[in-house]
C-alpha cells in the first residue's frame, strides 16, 4: 500500500504547517482538511496564510462519505480531541494509517479506543517554532516528525515502513525511532516545562532562553517529569533534559508555544494535559511535585480571571495611544506590539479611529522591517474599508 490521499483534522499551527507542505508536494486534490460546515464557511470567508503565502487548501465536510484516506493526521488541541474523533469518522477505513501530532502521552490511546490501536503509528512533532496569529502562520524552523512503534507492535512494521517511504517521497523531515516511548516522554517533559513556564511568565521563547526565574521553573518542572518517568518505566536522563533545553535555545526568541498562544487568545489551555497529567500520575505513585503544583494552580487562576493576563501588550482601544507611542519611541518591542495588534484585530476588529491611528503609526516605521509583510497585510485588509478615511489612509500607506 502507498499513501496517496491524506486527510488532516485540525487547522491550527501544525495542521497548517504540514498541510501546506503536503499540498505543495502532492497537490490539493490529494490533501484535505476535514471540518464541519461552519468551520468550512469560516475558512472560505478568511483565507489562511503560511509564511505570507495564501494556502490553497481543499476542505471536506465531515458529513461527506467518501473513500477513506490512506493517512489521517490529528492536529487538534487535546481539548478538541473528542470532537475531532467524530469529525474523522468517515475518513478512516480498514487500511488507514493514523498519526497524532497532539502533545502529551495519551492521545494515541484515546484515538485507538475509537478506531483501533492497530491503525496507530506513534508520532512526536519536534523542533518547530510555528506561531499562528489569527489566520496567519509564521515559522522559521519546520522541525520534524519522530515516528515509531512499541516493542510489542512488530506487526505494524510494514505500516511504519509505508509511512516513512511516504515522508521520503514528499521530502518531510522525520526520524524513525527505535524507542518511541522514550521520545514521547522526552517531548512530554519538554512541554511540561516550556509551555507552562512561558504561559505563567507571559513571555516568548526568549523568556526561558535567558537566565532567570522562568528558566529555572521550566527546568524544575522538567526534572519532576524525569523523576515521574522512572516510576512509569521510562528512563529519562539529565542528558535528555539538557538536550531539550538546548533545543529551545535554537528557536526564534519571538516565537511562543501553543499554550501561550491559547492564553493570548483567551482559549482554554492544555494545562490538564501537562501538569494535570503529572499530578495525577504523581498521586498514583505517592509523589509530590511542588513546581508542577504551582504551575497548575497559577494557570487555573489565570484562566478563571483570578490573575489578569497582560498579554504581550494590552492593545485594547483604551490603551492604544500609549502602546502606539511606545512603538514610535522604541523599536525594541516592535514585533511584540504589532503581533498583539494583529491578534486583537482578528478577534475584535478595531473602530474606524483606531484603525487610522494604527495605519498612521505603521507609516512611520522602517519600510525594510522584517514585520513589513504583517503590517502590509493589516493595511491591505482595510484598503476597501467602508469608511473613506480608513480607505484613504490604507491606500496612502500602500502607495508610498
Amino acid at each position: 500500500m502507498a499513501i496517496k490521499k491524506v486527510s488532516i483534522i485540525g487547522m491550527g499551527a501544525l495542521g497548517i504547517l504540514f498541510g501546506q507542505h503536503f499540498t505543495e508536494k502532492m497537490g490539493n486534490q490529494s490533501v484535505a482538511f476535514v471540518a464541519n460546515d461552519g468551520r468550512i464557511e469560516k475558512f472560505k470567508q478568511s483565507k489562511v496564510h503560511c509564511n505570507g503565502k495564501e494556502c490553497d487548501f481543499r476542505m471536506v465536510s465531515d458529513g461527506v462519505k467518501e473513500n477513506p484516506a490512506d493517512l489521517v493526521i490529528f492536529a487538534v488541541k487535546s481539548t478538541a480531541l473528542v470532537e475531532a474523533l467524530e469529525t474523522a469518522k468517515y475518513q478512516i477505513g480498514d487500511d488507514t494509517i493514523i498519526i497524532s501530532l497532539l502533545n502529551g502521552i495519551s492521545s494515541e490511546q484515546i484515538i485507538g479506543a475509537r478506531f483501533g490501536m492497530e491503525k496507530i503509528i506513534h508520532c512526536v512533532a519536534l523542533g518547530m517554532d510555528a506561531v499562528k496569529m489569527g489566520n496567519d502562520l509564521t515559522y522559521t524552523k519546520m522541525g520534524k516528525l519522530c515516528v515509531g512503534i512499541l516493542p510489542d507492535e512488530t506487526e505494524k512494521s510494514g505500516m511504519l515502513n509505508t509511512l516513512c517511504e511516504f515522508f521520503d517521497e514528499v521530502g518531510l523531515p522525520y526520524t524513525k525511532e527505535d524507542d518511541i516511548l522514550h521520545r514521547l516522554w522526552s517531548k512530554f517533559m519538554l512541554n511540561v516545562g516550556v509551555n507552562q513556564a512561558v504561559m505563567v511568565y507571559e513571555g516568548t521563547y526568549e523568556t526561558i532562553q535567558k537566565p532567570g526565574e522562568a528558566r529555572e521553573v521550566m527546568i524544575g518542572a522538567m526534572r519532576e517529569v524525569m523523576e515521574l518517568a522512572h516510576y512509569e518505566g521510562v528512563k529519562l536522563t539529565i542528558d535528555d533534559l539538557k538536550a531539550y533545553v538546548d533545543l529551545m535555545g535554537t528557536l526564534s526568541p519571538d516565537g511562543m508555544p501553543s499554550m501561550r498562544q491559547d492564553g493570548l487568545a483567551k482559549r482554554k489551555s492544555e494545562v490538564e494535559l501537562f501538569s494535570g497529567t503529572v499530578l495525577k500520575l504523581a498521586k498514583k505513585h505517592g509523589l509530590k511535585f511542588p513546581i508542577n503544583t504551582m504551575l497548575y494552580e497559577k494557570i487555573h487562576d489565570m484562566e478563571t480571571g483570578k490573575i489578569i493576563q497582560s498579554g504581550f501588550f494590552d492593545v485594547s482601544e483604551i490603551h492604544l495611544d500609549d502602546v502606539l507611542s511606545k512603538l514610535k519611541a522604541n523599536s525594541e518591542h516592535e514585533g511584540k506590539i504589532i503581533r498583539s495588534i494583529i491578534q486583537h484585530e482578528s478577534e475584535k476588529p478595531y473602530s474606524v479611529d483606531a484603525k487610522i491611528k494604527i495605519i498612521q503609526c505603521f507609516d512611520q516605521l522602517d519600510p525594510n522591517s522584517d514585520l513589513m509583510k504583517i503590517m502590509t497585510k493589516f493595511v491591505r485588509a482595510n484598503a476597501n474599508h467602508p469608511n473613506s478615511k480608513v480607505r484613504r489612509e490604507a491606500r496612502t500607506y500602500l502607495n508610498r
